[in-house]
């Protein structure tokens, strides 16, 4: 498997954003209606990592998960586990996305650089 985790528009988030779950079958159909909330460590214009206190079973070709998360705008995305590990107290897991424009991601992650660029400006300027 080609991996793409040196992508330069990978954009790793200090602290981890908030993001919900929800797992979807074939025709993204949804399985769960149960949100579970997880932590999103990293972005890209292909897919994420995210974090969570549970494990739930990948091993299914056909589920997706819808991942619902906020950074310029509210973004919903649909994406395929890719890989997964066991941590200490939770697991990750490698998320490629599927039915996305790999422009939107870039933008907002554009959009996100500006703003945390604007206010780390703005808070340099009110030191003494």
């Amino acid at each position: 498997m080609n991996s793409r985790r040196n992508d330069p528009l990978r954009y790793l988030f200090n602290p981890p954003i908030p993001c919900v779950l929800r797992a979807s079958g074939l025709n993204n159909e949804v399985i769960s209606k149960l949100p579970v909330e997880a932590e999103m460590l990293d972005l890209s214009r292909n897919g994420c990592k995210i974090e969570l206190p549970m494990h739930f079973q990948t091993n299914d070709p056909t589920m997706k998960l819808m991942i619902t998360f906020q950074l310029s705008d509210s973004l919903q995305l649909n994406g395929q586990v890719r890989w997964h590990e066991k941590k200490w107290n939770s697991y990750a897991y490698g998320i490629k996305f599927e039915d996305h424009t790999p422009q939107d991601i870039t933008d907002q992650l554009k959009l996100l650089r500006q703003d945390l660029a604007t206010n780390m400006s703005g808070s340099l300027g009110q030191q003494s």
